[in-house]
């Protein structure tokens, strides 16, 4: 979807890369980048939370699917592994003063997380 956009929007290819990869390999590929699109389940999301935060660019934006944890992640009542690693991580960047972060209410939630510049 992504390298059609960036046909279809005369984008230039030179200016842009993508790369789909599994996690591990992903952070291997290349340094920092302007997008991490982040679509993997919350407790290995937060195993992995230094690694997603090093891999934003200043300025850069990081993306988390299924923030919500299936809307239960508002219910403080709701305790399950799932559920609690997912406030977890959306706590860290609400704290965190390196971002500007927004949980939408958008499919399953998504945790959209923007560096501050330097």
């Amino acid at each position: 979807m992504s390298i059609a956009n960036q046909a279809e929007n005369g984008l230039n290819a030179a200016t842009l890369s993508f790369h789909h990869a599994g996690l591990e390999e992903g952070f291997q590929i290349t340094g920092a980048t302007d997008v991490v699109l982040a679509n993997i389940i919350s407790d290995v999301l937060c195993i992995y939370t230094d690694n997603l935060l090093a891999a934003v660019r200043p300025g850069g934006v990081l993306v988390v699917n299924r923030a919500m944890a299936g809307d239960k992640i508002a219910d403080p009542a709701v305790r399950d592994p799932e559920t609690t690693a997912m406030r977890t991580l959306v706590s860290a960047f609400r704290e965190d003063e390196r971002f500007t972060s927004a949980l939408l209410p958008i499919g399953g939630g998504l945790l959209v997380a923007s560096t501050r510049r330097e």
